[in-house]
Order: structure tokens, then C-alpha cells, then sequence
């Protein structure tokens, strides 16, 4: 599964990767792995995730050089470095730069972890509106114009829903 939102600039954030991703950006008229600057991946669950290794190799092959960020729970840095190292598939040195920043495991206003016994997380799944409510959205920052913040949610393991604001425009919307 993803989700892709194209800005005004023609930049794209990308929200997840699954393995069926790169096939639907070949068929679609809109979204080329080069215009991806962001990649916000909400857990590290295969479906939601091993596009990933696939869309960077190409985005390489097809001449990349900006740098891309992938954002997502804590892991996925050590996710992505040891498939390309055990797969002889990544040259940063050729190629463009990954920057990462990985979302810390703790996110409410009592401390809670989100990671339970043995890296397991919550035990509960599903929207859990009070576990939001007392969540402390985590400040990504400003890319492309949009602000980003990641919301804990509960999965079965660490889980981040993204919010992208948008900069007010002028004028009346009726």
C-alpha cells in the first residue's frame, strides 16, 4: 500500500511503499520515483514497506542525485542499510544520498512506550482515540511547503499516522 501526495511544486511525498508501488507509478501519468523528496512510512510491516528497496535502487539506475529522507519508526535506517548490504545493492558513493529520520518509540504525555515486552508493540490494535488524544504529535519539520507531524497510533507494533498542513492562501473559499 501507498498513498502519494503531489505538490504544487511538482515534488511528491510519498506515505508507505509496499511492493506493488513502483508498478502503479508505471502506469501512472503523474508520480516518477525522481519527484519523490519524502518517503513517510507509518510502520515497518512488509506491506507497507518493502517497495521501498526496489523504488531507491531504481530511482539510482535512472540517474538520481537529490537526496530523498525516509521517515519512519525507529529500525528502519538498520531496515534499509542491511538489505542493501547484504544485497551488494546500494552505492551512496555513485549515486544519491538517503537521509533518514527515525521517530522515537515514546509519544505521549505520560511516557508511555510504544514498544512493549520483547519489541512487541501495544497489544490492543486499531484507532484508539484516547492513545491519540494523549499523544504529543512528533515536529517534523518543513519540506516542499507542507508542515509534517507524526501521531503514535496502534498497530501491534510502533506505528506513526503523518498530518500535512498546509500554509494558508489567500482569499475566500465559499
Amino acid at each position: 500500500s501507498s498513498l502519494a501526495v503531489i505538490l504544487n511544486t511538482g515534488a511528491a511525498i510519498l506515505v508507505d511503499c509496499g511492493e506493488g508501488t513502483q508498478h502503479h507509478m508505471r502506469v501512472s501519468t503523474l508520480l516518477r520515483s525522481g519527484r519523490i523528496e519524502v518517503v513517510l512510512l507509518t510502520h515497518l510491516h512488509g506491506d507497507h514497506c518493502y517497495g521501498i528497496f526496489g523504488l531507491l535502487h531504481t530511482a539510482a539506475m535512472e540517474g538520481r542525485k537529490e537526496p530523498v529522507l525516509l521517515v519512519g519508526p525507529q529500525g528502519l535506517r538498520e531496515m534499509v542499510e542491511t538489505v542493501f548490504r547484504v544485497s551488494g545493492g546500494w552505492f551512496p558513493e555513485e549515486s544519491f544520498k538517503i537521509d533518514f529520520l527515525e521517530i522515537p518509540n515514546t509519544g505521549t504525555e505520560d511516557g508511555e512506550d510504544l514498544v512493549g515486552p520483547n519489541g512487541s508493540g501495544p497489544q490492543k490494535t486499531g484507532f484508539d482515540p484516547e492513545r491519540c488524544r494523549r499523544s504529543k504529535p512528533v515536529q517534523l519539520g518543513v519540506k516542499s511547503g507542507l508542515t509534517i507531524q507524526a501521531v503514535p497510533l496502534v498497530h501491534g507494533v510502533p506505528d506513526w499516522g503523518y498530518v500535512l498542513t498546509e500554509p494558508d492562501r489567500p482569499g475566500v473559499l465559499d
